[in-house]
């Protein structure tokens, strides 16, 4: 592959020349920081530096994948084991890797998140309404003696705090306090699996706990942690019940692991990048100092002008602390004209105390900066979007209104709407949080990972039509959690919500996996040349005939081949003397075993292989046969073996004989396998019965929902499942057209038209630009990484002219144009900032102080992102409940304003 040329400049090369040491690179926007990235990379493989060793941390999956794209084009395949990824997708690939997660664990999304906070918070209100005085002083006191190991200070529950908490409880809704948000800062550093040395994050946590809601008081600020801590507590529980875990788990188990003396793969980097490093949170500092080797070369490269996601738990000030001594600068910008630049540095001097000073290599652009001011909002919002409609008309020209709000972005949006102009909305309610894209995502998730229970759960629920079912036979649960609950109580006796989509769901998979059991199958293997069926040729074929557990009839059959046997004789030890003097031609053999087996249910350890390899060569031999072969009843002993001992460390055959004392020989050999996996399987089917009785009575309350569940979607699931066995090669519009034209012939399921509309739009113009057709399980294999994880920016191309975003939401993002609407006092800097920071509470007014540098840092972010023009709207009056309210032009404009050309 030829490598690109890359020229840097004498910055730049001397940070991509650091080989060892800890170094920061303060990269402000637009100085080649993508490029540096990925150079270092290729020095360093050139360097002859491990793959394996090298850590690339960035802060969003756009970034990620980007920086993906960009060093494999570069270097192709000598890349493959850098990790690239952002800190969480670096936590769950260590906690895999380590085997720290249960196989039938899920990670849950902001949604299902915000769906088990919620009851949390309900059922914790019923407790405690239904207590004394006594018993709620009880009930708080190991709260109370967990927040006190924290803030270091007495706090007793005085009659006067039991008295708020039964007002507390009273209330419809707990709104007044945002104990989500302390319950979010508390967990991570009061979490019983965390290390007990991590003083330097109970410090920060200590001191934004007494900040995180301007509306406590400092008198209340214990009795609502105390409350937090007591409605997470209930919260963990759950999702402990259901083997649910969080994006914060990730990181706590992580640390944990990380910082024990175990040994543990996916530690020990001697090379690390950290990029966007003044987005991190405390913990994640942690996470990746943990994972790396001492006297590990680190080079943090980030902008602390552009530190803006404090509410995500972000520290400009950890930041700094990290940053150290050895701090690089790289002042040239290769994204704007001088004037912009230029503007771009009174902001950061005047706001930000940074003297830093860049340059552009670009010359000044007249039209670079525009002011529009009308008398209202609506007037300026008017004279934007006819901009915006006239630049993005112009080729290759995008352009994006970056709002200071969520509000803003619904106005322009709506706005842009109404006028009939198409364009790309990120806002307050992610995509991905709703309906279609839930369900859809539900839908493919299960086709990627059969195993995927918060999937099924979601599926049971909206196919089943949960809400049917009384909310007291649901215990009180929403749909989504009493179908959690269920598959919960389902796993724990072998079976899954899958094993219902029978024409009756009375004879589930067990029910039939028994029937069969005490009848005739065949329990058969498979040795081969290799693990690609496309490629690989069977090379022996065995199978014994079992009744009620006894070996009736066996055969054994050898295959000739012209696939080189390569390195699978050490594993099967069949050699080409033993093929010569055995084997036949494939053909004759396949039917012979097809007469063996009669039509018969078909079992076999590790099903999905032996299946696989048997179809391929049934398509290719006996196509005639192909179909009568895929109707037939079929089960995985393996998979049986995990689902009833999922807490076994190996569900190898070989192990599975020893541990239960049954008689047969692991050899490989196919003959002996399937031999000792008749032993095995009597052992489940007997386990299948004893839990038979229990399924049933889980079941029962559901059982016209689980009805209902497999009459909707097991056509839906079958023509899925069979595109996958045929390898139906299809990109994401086909999945898309093969769902929706199903839930369209569903009365229960409706959705949103707008919403579907936009989900279908943006999924199907990214996954064109990102992903290559493909057999479908090659397709979810590539696809599915990105899914479970994308937010709805993540979907931007280049084909989206024009973008609709917070300011938040564009981090990272650069536009041609720029359009900052409705910038004015009480937006930006927001009216509650501005409020907080007149606060009686010197802590909250001093945090409220910090909040106003961060707003700065929000207009400095926006104006950064643009590459050839930013235009500024304010208005000079605004309605808000039928009053008008005078507004000022932001205070961020003030030393630039006069650089603007004024419209």
């Amino acid at each position: 592959m030829e490598e690109k040329t890359v020229v840097f400049n004498e910055a730049q090369q001397s940070v991509v020349d650091l080989s060892d040491g800890w170094h920061a690179c303060q990269a402000p926007a637009g100085s080649g920081k993508t490029e540096i990235l990925t150079e270092r990379v290729r020095k360093a493989l050139e360097d002859g530096l491990p793959p394996s060793k090298m850590l690339c941390i960035t802060f969003t999956n756009r970034a990620a994948r980007s920086m993906i794209e960009r060093v494999t084009a570069r270097m192709g395949e000598r890349t493959k084991n850098v990790f690239i990824g952002n800190t969480h997708a670096f936590a769950l690939r260590f906690l895999e890797e380590n085997g720290c997660l249960p196989r039938t664990a899920s990670l849950i999304e902001a949604s299902t998140e915000t769906t088990l906070w919620k009851n949390a918070h309900k059922r914790t209100k019923e407790r405690l309404r239904d207590l004394g005085d006594d018993a709620c002083q009880e009930i708080l006191a190991p709260f109370i003696k967990r927040l006190e190991s924290l803030i270091q200070a007495p706090f007793n529950a005085t009659s006067k705090h039991i008295e708020r908490v039964f007002w507390y409880a009273e209330k419809t809704e707990w709104d007044a306090w945002n104990l989500r948000s302390i319950a979010s800062l508390l967990k991570t550093v009061l979490d019983p699996r965390l290390p007990p040395n991590i003083d330097s994050l109970r410090e920060h946590t200590k001191s934004r706990l007494q900040v995180v809601d301007a509306n406590i008081s400092e008198n209340d600020l214990g009795l609502a942690s105390a409350l937090a801590l007591m409605i997470w507590d209930q919260y963990e529980q759950e999702k402990r019940e259901l083997a649910f875990y969080d994006f914060d788990d990730l990181l706590v188990l992580a640390y944990k692991k990380l910082s024990s003396p175990e040994p543990c793969k996916l530690r020990g980097f001697t090379w690390a990048q950290i990029d966007e490093a003044q987005d991190l949170s405390p913990i994640q500092w942690m996470i990746l100092k943990a994972a790396l080797a001492p006297n590990a070369h680190v080079l943090l490269l980030g902008d602390l002008a552009q530190s803006i996601y404090r509410f995500l738990g972000a520290s400009i000030e950890v930041t700094e602390h990290e940053f150290g001594h050895s701090i690089y600068t790289l002042s040239e910008n290769y994204r704007s004209p001088a004037n912009l630049v230029n503007a771009a540095n009174i902001l950061r001097s005047t706001f930000l105390g940074d003297s830093s000073i860049s340059t552009s290599v670009h010359p000044t652009n007249p039209t670079a900066m525009v002011l529009v001011t009308r008398r209202f909002e609506t007037e300026t919002r008017d004279l934007l979007i006819k901009h915006a409609y006239k630049v993005t008309r112009i080729d290759n020209i995008n352009a994006a209104f970056l709002c200071p709000s969520n509000q803003g972005v619904t106005n322009c949006s709506d706005s842009l709407a109404a006028k009939g102009i198409d364009h790309f909305t990120v806002g307050k309610n992610d995509l991905f949080t709703k309906r279609p894209a839930l369900d859809f995502l539900a839908f493919i998730s299960v086709l990627h990972n059969p195993r995927n229970r918060l999937a099924w759960s979601r599926l049971f629920w909206r196919f089943g039509d949960l809400s049917k079912i009384p909310l007291a036979e649901r215990n009180n649960y929403p749909p989504l959690l009493a179908s959690a609950h269920l598959s919960a109580k389902l796993a724990k006796n072998g079976s899954e919500l899958r094993d219902f989509l029978v024409p009756d769901v009375k004879h589930h998979y067990l029910a039939q996996f028994l029937n069969h059991a005490n009848r005739t199958v065949t329990y058969f293997d498979t040795e081969t040349t290799g693990l690609d069926p496309n490629k690989d040729s069977i090379i022996q074929l065995a199978g014994v005939k079992i009744k009620r557990g006894e070996v009736r009839k066996e055969i054994d059959l050898y295959c000739k081949t012209n696939t080189p046997l390569g390195n699978s004789v050490e594993v099967h030890g069949i050699t080409p003397d033993i093929l010569n003097e055995k084997g036949k031609e494939i053909e004759s053999q396949i039917y012979h075993f097809l007469q063996f087996n009669a039509s018969r249910p078909l079992v076999a350890h590790n099903l999905p292989f032996d299946d696989a390899m048997l179809r391929h060569h049934l398509k290719k031999h006996f196509p005639q046969a192909y179909s009568a072969y895929k109707k037939l009843p079929k089960y995985c002993t393996l998979d049986l073996a995990r689902r009833f001992f999922p807490e076994l460390p190996s569900h190898k055959l070989g192990w599975l004989l020893t541990h239960f004392g049954l008689e047969g020989e692991n050899s490989h050999n196919a003959l002996d396998d399937v031999k000792a996996g008749s032993a095995l399987m009597a052992k489940l089917a007997e386990t299948a019965e004893s839990h038979l009785v229990e399924i049933s009575e889980i079941t029962k309350p559901y059982a016209d929902s689980l009805q209902r569940f497999s009459d909707r979607f097991s056509t839906l699931y079958a023509q899925a499942t069979e595109m996958i066995q045929d390898e139906v090669e299809v990109n994401i519009k086909n999945l898309i057209d093969l769902y929706f034209s199903h839930v369209e012939k569903l009365s229960n399921i409706d959705y949103d038209d707008v919403d579907k509309k936009e989900l279908i739009t943006k999924l199907i113009r990214h996954a064109e630009q990102s992903f290559e057709p493909a057999p479908l399980r090659d397709y979810l294999q590539v696809a599915m990484p990105f899914y479970q994880t994308a937010k709805e920016s993540d979907l931007i191309t280049k084909l989206d002219r024009l973008v609709v975003s917070t300011i938040h939401r564009s981090k990272g993002l650069e536009f041609d144009c720029v359009l900052i609407p409705n910038a004015v006092e009480a937006s930006i800097p927001s009216y509650r900032i501005m409020e907080q920071c007149k606060s009686h509470s010197e802590k909250h007014a001093e945090e409220g102080r910090h909040l106003l540098k961060e707003q700065a840092r929000l207009f400095y972010v926006a104006f950064t992102r643009a590459k050839h023009q930013v235009v500024v709207g304010s208005h000079r009056k605004q309605m808000i409940k039928g009053k008008t309210f005078d507004r000022y032009l932001t205070r961020y404009m003030n030393p630039i304003v006069a650089f603007f050309e004024k419209y």
